[in-house]
C-alpha cells in the first residue's frame, strides 16, 4: 500500500519564511501547462530569432555564453570588445587544430 501511494503521489518539500517545514502532496499525473500563444521559444540573446538549442541559447550564442561574451540574460558584458578579440583568436586556433 505504501509503495502504491509513493507511486501515485510525490512529496514536495518546501521551506516557508518562518522556518517551519511543510510537506505538500502533488499528483504525478499533472503535467505543467504550456504557455498560451507561443510555439517554440527563441534564443535569449538580444536580436536573435533562432530557436533555442542549449541553455536557452542557440548554438552560436551558447558558445558566446561559455566564453563569457554574454550574460545568462543574453546581454553583452561590459568588456565585450576585448573578449571578442580573444574569442576570435580562440576560434582560429581551434580551426587549425581540427585541420591537423
Amino acid at each position: 500500500m505504501f509503495i502504491l501511494i509513493l507511486y501515485l503521489f510525490t512529496l514536495v518539500f518546501k521551506k516557508k519564511a518562518d522556518t517551519f517545514y511543510v510537506w505538500e502532496v502533488t499528483s504525478m499525473g499533472n503535467k505543467p501547462k504550456k504557455e498560451e500563444g507561443g510555439g517554440t521559444e527563441h534564443c535569449k540573446c538580444e536580436g536573435c530569432k533562432q530557436t533555442q538549442s542549449r541553455f536557452t541559447f542557440c548554438a552560436n550564442h551558447y558558445e558566446w555564453f561559455k566564453f563569457g561574451l554574454i550574460t545568462k540574460e543574453g546581454k553583452k558584458v561590459g568588456d565585450f570588445e576585448k573578449k571578442w578579440g580573444h574569442f576570435e583568436a580562440y576560434t582560429e586556433r581551434q580551426k587549425t587544430y581540427k585541420a591537423a
